[in-house]
């Protein structure tokens, strides 16, 4: 795996000669990293050139979290919270992650929110001299009216 994205369990094993003593829970740390960069732009440790100190931080540093200064719904942080839960043991299944706020109450209303202010954001950069590609529409990004289906 990537470093980045790998749970501080997977580290733990490298050092034993047996194998490894780990599950299907690492792929729910490297989801919760997934989602931190995906809100970020970056994964948590980006800045660390060395990979023996990004491995070092996630073995034995503080749990990731999204900065404050990151937009994000109570719901998303907590799910991060959940996900990111260092001690495998306590890292709650996938079952259960999939009951929290964030993936249980999730619909499209609150994305065709974030694609608005998104869409909104570019046209800002390209007000100001910014100039992103292409411009996209609501209507470029699927959102907004429903187009009538041809028959």
């Amino acid at each position: 795996g990537t470093p980045h994205w790998m749970a501080p369990e997977t580290f733990a094993s490298v050092t034993n000669l047996d194998g490894g003593d780990y599950d299907f829970k690492v792929d729910l740390w490297s989801l919760g990293i997934t989602a931190i960069e995906l809100a970020e732009r970056k994964p948590p440790h980006a800045e660390t050139t060395s990979v023996f100190k990004v491995i070092v931080a996630i073995a034995s540093g503080a749990t990731p979290t999204l900065s404050e200064a990151t937009p994000a719904s109570a719901a998303f942080r907590a799910f991060l919270a959940a996900a990111l839960v260092k001690d495998p043991m306590a890292r709650p299944a996938a079952s259960a992650l999939l009951r929290l706020p964030f993936c249980a109450e999730a619909t499209q209303a609150p994305l065709a929110a974030l694609a608005r202010q998104q869409v909104a954001e570019a046209a800002a950069t390209l007000a100001s001299g910014g100039a992103p590609a292409e411009r996209l529409s609501e209507r470029d990004m699927g959102i907004g009216e429903e187009e009538e289906e041809e028959e």
